[in-house]
């Protein structure tokens, strides 16, 4: 009651009383001041400025709190982690009332005698079916999901991150093709998925990525044709902000055409390996205004 009468007493009137009884002669002052008197919108919009972990605790207070402090739009920037055990349930869980409106799922197959969370067919349509729009995968094996429902998956998607993820062949090319034809995807992290993506065509690959405001490709495999295709399409014109394409060699680009893609980027991680624990970042901008003239 404490932090949520603090809320109220700068909101509305003041100090807020006590959750007791009143002396019958104060009967009309309580009914005005006592926190389950206020118009359910209000309460709502007082739950709104509460942590995840205090609105868990306000759905356990009472009824009327429960049914205030389930409503969707409260959870739908909660981050939703499902571990690899609670797969088989996953349905179940993405069903409660709470999580109708749910933006960011990330699935954790990590930490599970070294095994990969599976995400099958099943999984696939029951994600298909939420309101998620980020979907992080670490440790897991997407390899059954067929390429039409992986097709889905990005369409629907404005953030993937794939972080050690298992992916065949056909899956990788389709990726990069349903890239191109999403028109609300801003974000791919794949740099943690070592996904060999030599094989792809460079026109395609640079296309597609050329759509995507943030995108790292750290760890990737890369052929020397996709580096020139890819820093060709970036310095001409771009969407790309922030590329993260480090720990390999850019000797292969021309200087200029490397100079002018830089030029059109926010941030980039071109550094050839890894310093310390993290990635170095160049900011052309920040070097264009720190630099002596």
């Amino acid at each position: 009651m404490c932090f949520l009468g603090d809320i109220l007493q700068e909101l509305i009137m003041g100090k807020v009383a006590c959750a007791m009884k009143p002396p019958e002669a104060e009967t009309e002052i309580w009914s005005i001041r006592h926190i389950n008197s206020l118009p359910q919108e209000i309460l709502f919009s007082v739950f709104k400025f509460v942590s995840f972990a205090d609105l868990r605790r306000i759905v356990l207070v009472c009824r009327h709190w429960r049914e205030v402090g389930e409503d969707p739009v409260l959870w739908k920037r909660l981050k939703l982690v499902v571990d690899k055990p609670e797969m088989p349930i996953l349905r179940c869980i993405l069903s409660i009332k709470r999580l109708a409106c749910l933006e960011h799922l990330e699935v954790n197959g990590y930490g599970y005698s070294g095994d990969t969370a599976v995400i099958d067919a099943d999984n696939a349509e029951v994600i298909l079916k939420t309101k998620v729009s980020k979907l992080t995968l670490k440790h897991c094996d997407v390899s059954k999901v067929t390429p039409e429902d992986l097709d889905k998956l990005i369409n629907n998607l404005g953030s993937l991150v794939l972080w050690q993820t298992v992916l065949n062949k056909v899956q990788i090319g389709s990726i990069f093709k349903s890239v191109i034809r999403s028109e609300r995807l801003k974000e791919l992290d794949i740099g943690y998925s070592y996904i060999d993506l030599a094989s792809i065509e460079p026109e395609i690959l640079a296309a597609a990525l050329n759509k995507v405001k943030k995108v790292n490709l750290g760890h990737t495999k890369l052929s020397p044709s996709q580096l020139k295709t890819l820093f060709k399409y970036i310095s001409s014109e771009t969407m790309i902000k922030n590329l993260d394409i480090g720990y390999r060699d850019l000797g292969v680009v021309q200087t200029e055409i490397l100079k002018s893609a830089l030029k059109n980027l926010e941030k980039a991680n071109i550094c050839s390996t890894k310093l310390i624990t993290t990635p170095y970042i160049l900011s052309y901008k920040y070097l264009t205004k720190s630099s002596p003239k």
